[in-house]
């Protein structure tokens, strides 16, 4: 073993172990610390991280330089970070969005504006757009259509060539000229009249808004459309824009009286209102009288095509060869015309009430279906009538108890069925192979009154009801024996009938 060490020795090497701290390291982090600070705050992003950029597509860069700012109502959200070329003739503006200006939507619009004289040079404005559109993602462009420049002061003076600045000389000479002869004390008048012409304009913009919700879309749609239309005929618009300013000095040289035509303009429009308050009361009956008059224009093509066969012969008849014998002809009916009118005007309030009956009552019923169920014809009313005719035709000739011919109906079957009490007769009784369905029509009783009313008139009678109602089968009967089919009494009371005594007897039956 080694010697121990005395102990000032000891902790002498210990000291002399440990190393001396590193000043240099510290130093070098200080400044790294330093400098990303400062870099922060004057910069505001942190580096070696990705950061948001969007790209702008503008007609022209308009004198911006990279690290122009971006703004959003006067605030710094950005910076331009490059600038190359775009599409075509355009220019290609990147900028870096910090995060306080986002999100960016794809309807943002970016204008380049210039700003305070102090400040120098221009930057770009940014409308993040609405958020119910996308959201642009790091590297999305915004088109041209949603970018603009502002215009500069030579490209003021280079719209103002030849042509426009001659133009603009007629508009001052022609200014001094309306002001000039009382002109100007005219106008100064016409500021008195700007409180009741503002008030109807304030009604008619409010009117312009429509009743229902995209009534001023809908108008901005066809005036587009409108205006489109006039665009794609420039050279007919050209003539438009002629005609109304040859218009416009025709009416300028007759300014006295275009200026009694606005007098009477304001006093039609002045008696304008009882005028329409008295055509409003007439509508309704203009409404009655185009519903009465309906039924005769239908029929008036037809008319006027017979008329208008009947004027060569009306215009034959009158011809001077022709019209002494015609007024001869016509005198005797000329000299009975006002007792025949008089004798009309009794007439026709007798005629009129049976032709409304007719025309409203009875052929609606004439033309109508009858609803019989299974049974129906599908034909109208008066055809069924009509054949109802021939088959009462043919069957009073041979096949009623008047005729020469008599049949027997027998049916067989287990469907008992009966009748109520037959006066003379009793109750009678027979067979049917298929159960009754119900009886049609129903019989509603004796006592049943008509809707008919004799106090009123046709006119006002209610309409005929030709529904058929099928009322619930009489009761079933079981079927009885042959010999209890008949009772003795009914026995007796056929063979006592005088029609059936005189039938010819065969092997001693009837």
């Amino acid at each position: 073993m080694s010697p121990l060490l005395p102990r000032r020795n000891r902790a002498g090497a210990a000291s002399a172990g440990r190393r001396k701290p590193p000043y240099e390291l510290v130093g070098v982090l200080a400044v790294i610390a330093v400098m990303v600070f400062v870099y922060g705050a004057f910069t505001k992003r942190v580096p070696l991280l990705p950061h948001y950029h969007v790209a702008g597509v503008f007609s022209s860069s308009n004198q911006l330089i990279k690290g122009s700012p971006v703004r959003t109502a006067g605030v710094d959200i950005g910076r331009v970070s490059d600038i190359s070329a775009g599409p075509g003739a355009t220019t290609l503006v990147t900028m870096e969005i910090s995060d306080q200006g986002r999100p960016i939507h794809s309807d943002a619009t970016l204008k380049i504006r210039p700003r305070l004289f102090l400040e120098g040079g221009f930057y770009v404005e940014l409308d993040p757009g609405s958020p119910t559109t996308p959201k642009l993602r790091s590297g999305d462009k915004i088109p041209l259509p949603q970018t603009a420049v502002p215009v500069q002061f030579h490209q003021v003076l280079s719209a103002f060539d030849s042509p426009t600045r001659d133009g603009l000389k007629k508009v001052i000479d022609e200014l001094s000229t309306g002001l000039s002869g009382g002109g100007a004390q005219g106008l100064r008048r016409t500021t008195l009249e700007l409180a009741p012409t503002l008030k109807d304009i304030a009604l008619v913009a409010e009117a312009a808004q429509g009743t229902q919700r995209d009534d001023l879309s809908r108008l901005v749609s066809s005036t587009a459309a409108v205006t489109q239309v006039l665009a794609e005929h420039d050279t007919q618009l050209a003539d438009l824009v002629t005609n109304v300013n040859r218009t416009a000095g025709a009416l300028a040289s007759q300014d006295r009286a275009l200026a009694a035509s606005v007098r009477g303009v304001d006093a039609t429009l002045r008696a304008a209102p009882p005028a329409l308050t008295a055509l409003d009361r007439t509508l309704p009956t203009l409404e009655t009288f185009t519903t009465a008059i309906r039924p005769a224009l239908r029929i008036a093509p037809a008319t006027l095509e017979r008329l208008a066969r009947l004027l060569p012969q009306l215009y034959a008849l009158t011809r001077p060869a022709e019209l002494p014998g015609l007024i001869t002809e016509l005198r005797p009916t000329l000299a009975e015309l006002p007792t025949l009118e008089q004798r009309l005007g009794t007439l026709f309030p007798l005629v009129t009430p049976v032709v409304d009956c007719v025309g409203q009552k009875a052929l609606p019923v004439l033309n109508a279906r009858l609803d019989d169920g299974n049974l129906s014809s599908g034909r109208p009313v008066w055809q069924d009538l009509a054949h109802s005719f021939v088959g009462l035709a043919s069957a009073s000739q041979n096949f009623d108890a008047n005729g020469p011919w008599i049949r027997y109906l027998t049916g067989a079957g287990t469907q008992g069925v009966s009748t109520g009490r037959v006066p003379g007769v009793d109750q009678l009784f027979g067979n049917t192979s298929q159960p009754i369905q119900g009886s049609r029509p129903v019989w509603l009783g004796s006592q049943l009154t008509p809707p008919f009313r004799p106090d009123q008139s046709c006119i006002a009678q209610p309409a005929a009801d030709l529904r058929a109602r099928t009322g619930p089968p009489p009761a079933a009967l079981r079927q009885a024996p042959h010999r209890r089919a008949l009772s003795p009494r009914l026995r007796r009371r056929i063979a006592l009938h005088p029609r059936i005594r005189k039938l010819p007897v065969h092997g001693g039956r009837r």
